[in-house]
């Protein structure tokens, strides 16, 4: 069975596209109702496979030219409108969903989707993360020392004076090394320290 689903919902879908589907789910419902011979099963089953084709060349082909066409329309507004054209290059993106999560998982270890008990949850879960009451993460004190004693040791042999220093980070900063920062840097940014 073809597994396409009928989308006329597509801002490339036109006429042309309705009658090659239509005529694809014909041939198909007649290859699969099919109770004849084998040969009239095979004629049929090409048929289908033919009127497939058809259909599938030119949803590729309107699909390709309207993302075409959206290319251009998106080459011309980087130019002429940068605003729109980052406005409408964020359309193109995955859509982010503002919903919450409408179940979860109670202190008893259930899944529930009851709306007053998730709200509950969700407002107590995140006044324990606020309030530094989380009690479910482990903390681990023994690589805790370890860092903390490593990272002191380093700072001791820096502050040594026979402990070589690094000539490409400690060197000063040239003028070619602030001319390519400069070229680099993007338009209509603020700049600071950093």
């Amino acid at each position: 069975r073809y597994k396409k689903r009928h989308r006329p919902g597509k801002p490339f879908w036109n006429a042309e596209l309705d009658n090659l589907w239509a005529e694809m789910r014909t041939a198909e419902r007649q290859f699969t109702r099919c109770q004849g011979s084998k040969r009239c099963r095979e004629d049929l089953r090409k048929n289908f496979r033919n009127k497939q084709y058809a259909f599938d060349k030119k949803l590729r082909f309107y699909k390709r030219r309207h993302q075409r066409g959206q290319v251009l329309e998106l080459e011309g507004l980087r130019t002429n409108n940068p605003q729109r054209f980052w406005s409408e290059l964020n359309k193109l993106g995955p859509r982010r969903s503002t919903k919450i999560p409408m179940e979860v998982i109670d202190q008893d270890g259930d899944l529930t989707q009851d709306v007053n008990r998730v709200l509950e949850k969700w407002e107590r879960d995140f006044a324990d993360l606020f309030a530094g009451n989380n009690t479910e993460t482990e903390f681990d004190e023994e690589f805790y020392q370890e860092i903390c004693t490593l990272k002191n040791q380093l700072e001791k042999e820096m502050r040594n004076i026979q402990y070589p220093s690094n000539p490409y980070l400690n060197s000063p900063i040239t003028l070619t090394e602030v001319e390519d920062a400069l070229i680099s840097a993007k338009t209509g940014k603020a700049y600071g320290v950093d």
